[in-house]
């Protein structure tokens, strides 16, 4: 059965002066593919990330700051927030959100990034390189020069 894949991202690790390729985003992959991809327990950096450009869930954004050590935030702050930014981006292992990023400000003149959070599992392994370059990606497409 062919497979219908293509590739956002792909760059290579080394490991003991070897080079294996990374696939840090992939998409149109059947079912029975990823299944097998899990059953032989891929190391992290093998395994297949998926950058969503949309602001995380209140669940995630607060389990995200909790968990890389940023300043908790109230669950009805967060819910009345985030619906504001900007852009959001996430990105997601096994529909499993592990890392996040935001813009906020007024869309003209000020754009900030905050909340750029990664589980510690995942930190080190090119998540936060993954959000930077999809800010780093809308803030060229949709800030006004001079801004």
């Amino acid at each position: 059965m062919p497979l219908n894949i293509s590739f956002a991202h792909h760059n290579y690790v080394k490991r003991n002066d070897q080079q294996f390729s990374r696939f840090c985003f992939a998409t149109q992959f059947s079912q029975q593919f990823k299944a097998s991809l899990w059953e032989h327990s891929l190391p992290l950096e093998l395994q297949l990330y998926q950058v969503v450009e949309k602001v995380v869930s209140v669940d995630d954004f607060l389990r995200l700051r909790e968990v890389s050590g940023l300043t908790p935030r109230p669950y009805d702050a967060a819910k009345r927030a985030l619906p504001n930014s900007l852009f959001g981006v996430q990105v997601v292992i096994d529909n499993h959100t592990v890392g996040m990023g935001r813009v906020v400000g007024d869309g003209a003149l000020n754009f900030e990034v905050v909340d750029i959070a990664v589980e510690p599992i995942y930190q080190g392994k090119g998540v936060g390189r993954m959000i930077m370059q999809s800010i780093m990606g809308y803030l060229d497409r949709d800030a006004p020069k001079g801004a």
